[in-house]
């Protein structure tokens, strides 16, 4: 049993292991507080799981952002588009695990479907005004620009075969749903939010 001790020093102190250094102490003291703000915000704000692990996946950087963003996402949650738009965050991370490299950006020249120059219109009558109120904090306002593309996301999921035959055409449906995802990324993971 005393081998398993570890060895004294000249001074007859224990030797200790030495503490986490660098990144790894900022890793562990950032998981130790995201789980703390997981158990208040499950326990006593009222959030799901997948609600605080899409905001934890989000770029928030301080605790209070996180939870502003969360609250937004509560909010948001309530409202009738909602659950259209969190499936179709997931459909559209599915669809796009399974493609390699990146995105080009999206030419609406090669559009051949009305659903798709729609969704593209929409996307670019909502997107500035998404990035300001994401870069003002203002999720809940981000949230509800967003909550305007659920026609046209449905239309498009309805109507167009997103994995054409044609590499061109599914090239470029494949980098109108990525500029989709990075749109509502801006504020939290929302294929995550589902769980």
């Amino acid at each position: 049993m005393a081998d398993s001790l570890p060895a004294p020093q000249a001074d007859g102190k224990k030797k200790k292991a030495p503490p986490p250094r660098g990144t790894e102490l900022v890793d562990q003291v950032v998981h130790y507080l995201n789980e703390r703000l997981r158990g208040l915000a499950v326990d006593e704000r009222g959030a799901t799981q997948g609600q605080f692990d899409a905001v934890l996946a989000s770029t928030a950087d301080r605790p209070l952002d996180l939870m502003a963003r969360l609250d937004a996402v509560q909010s948001f949650a309530r409202e009738d588009a909602a659950q259209s738009l969190i499936a179709a965050n997931k459909r559209i991370a599915n669809i796009l695990k399974k493609v390699d490299g990146v995105m080009p950006e999206v030419d609406a020249a090669r559009f051949s479907e009305m659903a798709e120059t729609d969704l593209h219109g929409a996307l670019l009558s909502v997107a500035d005004d998404v990035a300001a109120c994401v870069a003002a904090r203002d999720y809940a306002g981000a949230l509800q620009k967003l909550s305007t593309l659920r026609e046209p996301v449905d239309v498009f999921f309805d109507q167009v075969l997103v994995m054409a035959e044609d590499e061109d055409v599914r090239t470029n449906r494949l980098a109108l749903l990525q500029r989709l995802r990075e749109l509502f990324l801006g504020i939290a993971d929302f294929s995550l939010a589902a769980q």
